[in-house]
């Protein structure tokens, strides 16, 4: 007998029992947490049920025994569902009781799954004198689920989905029509209607209605839609909240069983189960997902719960999705991928506000306008108008590019030479030092003025708006020179050459759609330096550089002794944070071209090393600080560690006065040595921690990753942990040292957080 054996309610069944030895074995059935259904007869290791019910289900085990010793075997019981599966070979058809007496209207609900991408469902008519008057059929066509209905007048009303089915995946229909007008919706998708044509508003059926295919397709109504039968599968239809019940069909002609979890319904890593009922299959929904097929959601933030955007936990009372540019509802389930946002003198686009400001800044960026309006294209302010602040602004005033910043003793503006062209692709780079400043329109020359004597410093606490803003009578639109928003295409913003991911990172927008107007990525001659332009897709490049020269640009020149390498001494080229390399921990530079290495290996308890980090010193040192100055650009850090102690301070780096921290640890509390990472804005700790022990003497590769509020902890190839700090603060404030290793006074060190060093080895820190 196979492990497992499915058998229809009111079958009999029967489970043989073959066992061989010297002596002849004796064999015994029993059946597991229970006695045999008393209907039961065992000949000859042969195990019989008679009628089997749905009781009866559950793990039987047979035993043979002799004098050398036992042995078992085991097979299982499941009940067959009630699902019909039509298959057409060559065809397949069920005929029920006319669909429905109602004259005016009905609601019909189906749920099924389909195999191919047409053939009929329903279909229900009324002969008069051998011809079809009124009829309904709904059904698969061209992947699209369709409803018909004819009242006898001019014309069937003809009613398709919004979007075209997956083959193979369940759906919920529901039909509904009042008098002449018809309605289809699947799923959750958006009611589509019809109305039929003519006067009439009855419709009267006197035949039977067919289920999955009809007995001769000649027969039917020629607009019925449908030539062919349906093939999957049909787990129940409701007529005004009615079921209809299969097992009273009139014929039944082709039809076989269906086992719905063999088609994997459970969406979202559900888990399937057969059952008795009408639906034939129930789903077990993992935590944050509800549903039949586990399709919806439930009250917490779970994976994929918002398609392409970002989930909150609001509370306990639910949830809110965050959707990226260009998708809109409650699950960002509508809309399209936008990979250049167009704006339209009202849209705007902000981020958490430029930080590392002070005494320098460089912003860059390509845009193109689609007329010679004037057009804020990028604004950061430190106070609300009309309170006086300083400010930067870069816009288009009078056909001309200009660049203002305002110290706080009056505004410089520094305006280009030439005018733009409406329809081009225009490249935009200012920069401050202190209180000069620079600005550079494509590859004209840089043109350079001065802010006002005698403040240096440029103080920003406002969002930083791309595009235009919120409200122009929050800013000094005076001291800006524009008072309306920018009408064009904006792309490859940047802050200190740390690139803003206009799309995925914005906190808040308005009015946002897709540049349709661009010109061609290659056609605005990106690549330097001989470098040979790619094209991807309408708005995207590569550059395939010529020798001695690499960067997206090619505008980066090869370095080391071979004159082949973007990075020297071990570093990440091009990280995701914007600068041209990340230099392994004791190297520093544009390049990492200088500094020595540092290791630390099987570090005694008090053992660390310290790197002070600029801000709190003035020697010059082999390791910058973590924090990066736009709170949105991604930070990665990854460590190699091997141990066998169980808690230990790992790397740390905090405010030196603040209990505010940025730290990777490894704690013994009540799970012994499991990762743990936390950071904290000032709002609140975010606390990852890892489901694997490192304690093991293994080197371990831990990497940590943090963007504004979200960060994630992974340990070697393990499912990633993420995190979200509490809402305030977007960006640290970590000016103090890095320890690596630990601390003279570790519990001093981390403001009472953590009491012990880390003892054990570190290896390929890279920041």
């Amino acid at each position: 007998t196979p492990p497992v054996v499915k058998i229809k309610e009111g079958e009999p069944a029967e489970l043989t029992c073959i066992a061989s030895g010297s002596p002849a074995p004796e064999t015994q059935w029993r059946r597991l947490n229970g006695s045999l259904p008393v209907t039961h007869s065992i000949k000859g290791g042969r195990l019989q049920l008679m009628n089997v019910t749905h009781e009866d289900a559950g793990m039987y085990i047979c035993r043979a025994t002799n004098k050398e010793g036992t042995a078992e075997g085991f097979a299982t019981i499941k009940i067959k569902g009630t699902v019909p599966r039509f298959e057409q070979s060559p065809s397949s058809y069920m005929v029920l009781p006319t669909l429905t007496k109602q004259t005016l209207n009905f609601t019909i609900e189906i749920f099924f799954s389909p195999e191919i991408a047409d053939g009929i469902i329903i279909y229900n008519d009324q002969i008069e004198n051998g011809t079809v008057g009124d009829y309904i059929s709904f059904g698969m066509s061209d992947g699209f689920a369709e409803f018909r209905f004819d009242l006898g007048s001019a014309g069937p009303a003809i009613i398709r989905s919004h979007q075209q089915l997956t083959l193979y995946q369940w759906y919920t229909v529901v039909l509904t029509r009042q008098e002449s007008e018809g309605t289809l919706q699947v799923d959750s998708q958006p009611v589509r209607r019809g109305s039929s044509k003519g006067k009439s508003t009855g419709l009267n059926l006197n035949q039977n209605m067919f289920l999955g295919g009809v007995a001769n397709y000649s027969k039917i109504d020629r607009f019925s839609g449908f030539n062919r039968g349906f093939i999957g599968c049909i787990s129940y239809i409701k007529v005004d909240n009615n079921t209809i019940r299969f097992d009273k069909s009139l014929e039944k002609v082709g039809v076989t069983d269906c086992e719905p979890c063999l088609t994997k319904p459970c969406k979202n890593a559900g888990t399937c189960s057969d059952t008795r009922d009408h639906v034939g299959f129930t789903c077990h929904c993992r935590p944050g997902y509800k549903g039949r097929t586990c399709e919806g959601v439930g009250e917490r933030c779970s994976p994929g719960v918002c398609n392409k955007g970002r989930c909150v936990n609001r509370g306990d009372t639910g949830f809110d999705c965050l959707c990226p540019v260009g998708f809109k509802g409650d699950r960002c389930q509508e809309g399209s991928v936008i990979e250049t946002p167009q704006f339209d003198v009202k849209s705007f686009m902000s981020f958490p506000g430029i930080q590392g400001a002070l005494l320098k800044i460089k912003l860059s960026m390509r845009f193109m306008a689609n007329d010679a309006s004037d057009g804020l294209l990028l604004y950061n302010g430190q106070r609300l108008h009309p309170n006086r602040g300083d400010f930067v602004s870069i816009a288009i005033v009078g056909g001309n590019v200009e660049f203002r910043y305002d110290l706080g003793y009056g505004r410089a503006v520094i305006r280009s030479k030439k005018n733009i062209t409406v329809g081009q692709w225009h490249t935009v780079v200012a920069e401050r030092y202190r209180r000069d400043g620079s600005l550079i329109l494509d590859s004209e020359p840089a043109v350079k003025s001065q802010a006002p004597c005698c403040s240096v410093g440029l103080n920003l606490a406002l969002p930083l708006y791309v595009g235009g803003v919120l409200n122009f009578e929050t800013i000094d639109t005076d001291k800006v020179g524009v008072n309306r928003g920018f009408k064009g295409c904006i792309s490859d913003v940047a802050v200190d050459d740390n690139p803003i991911d206009l799309i995925n990172s914005y906190v808040k927008h308005r009015g946002i759609e897709q540049c349709t107007e661009c010109l061609l990525p290659c056609q605005i001659e990106p690549c330097v330096n001989n470098g040979t332009c790619i094209p991807r897709g309408q708005t995207g490049y590569m550059c395939a550089c010529g020798d001695g020269f690499t960067g997206k640009n090619c505008e980066f020149p090869l370095v080391g002794p071979g004159k082949n390498r973007t990075c020297m001494n071990g570093g990440l080229p091009f990280p995701p944070s914007g600068r041209v390399c990340d230099c392994p921990v004791g190297y520093a530079g544009k390049r990492c071209e200088s500094g020595k290495l540092f290791y630390v290996k099987q570090s005694r308890p008090n053992d660390f090393i310290a790197f002070l980090s600029p801000q709190s010193s003035s020697l010059k040192t082999p390791c910058r600080s973590w924090a990066t100055a736009m709170p949105l650009a991604p930070e990665t850090m990854t460590i190699s560690i091997k141990t066998t102690t169980l808690e230990g301070v790992i790397f740390w780096q905090g405010q030196l006065r603040k209990q505010k921290a940025r730290f990777m640890y490894c704690t013994s509390s009540i799970l012994k040595l499991f990762p743990l990472s936390s950071y904290e804005l000032g709002a609140g700790p975010a606390v990852l921690r890892s489901r694997r022990r490192v304690d093991d003497g293994q080197w371990h590769f831990v990497k940590v990753f943090r963007r504004s509020q979200d960060g994630a902890l992974q340990i070697d190839d393990d499912e990633i942990v993420n995190g979200t700090s509490k809402n305030g603060a977007r960006s640290l404030n970590t000016p103090g040292p890095i320890f690596i290793g630990g601390g003279d006074d570790v519990e001093t060190l981390t403001y009472g957080k953590y009491a012990a060093s880390f003892r054990g080895c570190v290896s390929g820190i890279y920041l």
